[in-house]
């Protein structure tokens, strides 16, 4: 996820997740993502970004506008 997020810096990035992947909604919100829309089985969500941002995941930090490798 991180190198998804890294390349696509400035760019808001759009998901989608099962609704009963409770984990994978929990994580996708923890790094930013916000649910936008919605269908029967599934949420839409969109990470809305900034050149320059960071965040933290499972005591991690990650920063986009740096190569982590």
């Amino acid at each position: 996820m991180k190198e998804i997020i890294f390349e696509n810096k400035g760019k808001n990035i759009k998901l989608q997740a099962f609704k009963i992947n409770e984990r994978a909604i929990k994580l996708y919100e923890k790094i930013g993502f916000e649910k936008v829309e919605e269908t029967k089985t599934h949420y839409i969500m969109m990470k809305k970004q900034t050149e320059g941002r960071s965040f933290q995941t499972e005591g991690r930090s990650f920063c986009l506008n740096k190569n982590l490798d």
